[in-house]
């Protein structure tokens, strides 16, 4: 067999296997994009599955989580807390104690001040455990913490007064007004979120992976349907998913 001919045949070979690579991974994205499919509405009553948003993502109408099987649910995660060590907190007292339905009736639209996220939490009457608002409980205490430091920067004079403004409207909601005595200083807040910044700038770490499709475009259900799969929920931020820490009040 002459050299010419040997190459020739290799390279058959090779477009035959290259042909029959791409086959298989068309085939194995239009089998994906079929499970997405069969899980949108207007399939057959007995076929249907309730379809919830997932968090505060700003998908279509149409894309939407389809509900996992009871096989793929993940326990449930605690939701993130106040923190001393991050976070400036104002205590908030009260004359006798709230219902939960009663705190998330008045709670800020927005818990963001700024480009810095705060939470609100109340000390459980039965438990004795802070936790964030839930229908059906009762809280001798409220807290609100805003935290001191993100990649957009420490917290300034301007957010913690957004913060203050925010938290000040709530309290008056629930007829609690701030006390000032109890408010943090702003200059001291400011320079303990520069040292924060100080000392967290130096040690941040960032990890980007690009995932590329091989074949059709992937859903949008159906990627979020594969996060939450593995434990993905909805962050803070509006779209954005966050891998819960295993550890309790642990960050994601």
């Amino acid at each position: 067999m002459s050299l010419s001919t040997a190459l020739l045949l290799l390279a058959l070979a090779l477009l035959a296997v290259l042909g029959l690579q791409m086959w298989w991974r068309i085939r194995r994205s239009a089998r994906r994009q079929a499970v997405v499919t069969e899980a949108r509405p207007g399939r057959d009553a007995s076929d249907s599955r309730i379809e919830p948003a997932l968090g505060d993502t700003e998908a279509d109408a149409g894309d939407t989580l389809p509900v996992l099987d009871d096989a793929l649910r993940l326990p449930a995660r605690r939701t993130a807390r106040i923190d001393a060590l991050i976070d400036a907190i104002v205590p908030l007292a009260l004359d006798a104690p709230v219902s939960g339905e009663a705190v998330l009736a008045h709670l800020p639209p927005t818990r963001r001040a700024g480009s810095k996220p705060f939470l609100i939490e109340g000390l459980d009457t039965e438990t004795g455990e802070w936790e964030a608002p839930t229908p059906g409980r009762r809280y001798g205490e409220l807290q609100a913490g805003v935290q001191l430091s993100n990649r957009s920067g420490p917290l300034n004079e301007i957010e913690y007064s957004e913060f203050l403004h925010k938290l000040g409207d709530f309290a008056e909601a629930l007829g609690t007004p701030l006390d000032g005595a109890a408010v943090p200083d702003m200059l001291e807040v400011v320079a303990r979120a520069r040292e924060i910044d100080g000392l967290a700038s130096p040690l941040d770490a960032q990890l980007t992976l690009t995932l590329r499709s091989n074949g059709v475009a992937w859903a949008v259900p159906y990627v979020q349907q594969v996060a939450a799969r593995h434990g993905f929920v909805a962050g803070s931020v509006p779209g954005r998913l966050v891998l819960p820490a295993d550890e309790d009040g642990a960050p994601p």
